[in-house]
């Protein structure tokens, strides 16, 4: 007997049995469609929240440079120049290494402070910020550094 002409036998079958078991085959179908759908929903989100993710770290890992003002990269670089020194930084003092008058010292840490590069109480100190500021080479190469300027004003040259 050949298995082929077996299935194409006619062979009776009751319609409710018929009509249940292709209710059930479109329903199963639909089930699996909606989850497929769903399921893809999901991976879109996650998409876009791994891509937000991602633009952030690299705002983060490379922020945008601001340029700093003559006077306050100066006032930054003499504060890098206390701290190295193991003296306070007040704005006073500031004013006459900076050789700058109180108000443009002032308007300078306004600056420095909006930028995250200073904290001041009494005192002014560098954030971690101002630390990687100070220590960046085209900081340093930015203007004379402090201790050069010090020796030209106590009249040696370098």
């Amino acid at each position: 007997m050949n298995i082929g002409s077996w299935l194409v036998q006619p062979v009776a079958v009751p319609l409710w049995t018929l009509l249940g078991i292709t209710t059930l085959a479109l329903l199963m179908t639909g089930g699996f469609l909606w989850a497929a759908l769903d399921a893809n929903k999901q991976l879109d989100a996650a998409d876009a929240e791994l891509n937000a993710a991602k633009g952030k770290i690299v705002a983060l890992t490379n922020p945008p440079k601001t340029e700093l003002t003559d006077s306050a990269h100066d006032v930054v670089m003499w504060v890098a120049a206390l701290t190295i020194n193991n003296m306070n930084a007040f704005p006073t003092v500031l004013a006459n290494r900076a050789g700058l008058d109180h108000l443009q010292v002032a308007t300078a840490l306004d600056e420095l402070e909006d930028q995250g590069l200073i904290k001041q109480d009494d005192t002014v100190e560098l954030t971690r910020k101002g630390r990687a500021y100070v220590q960046h080479p085209e900081s340093l190469n930015r203007s004379k550094p402090p201790a050069e300027q010090t020796a030209n004003h106590n009249g040696s040259e370098t």
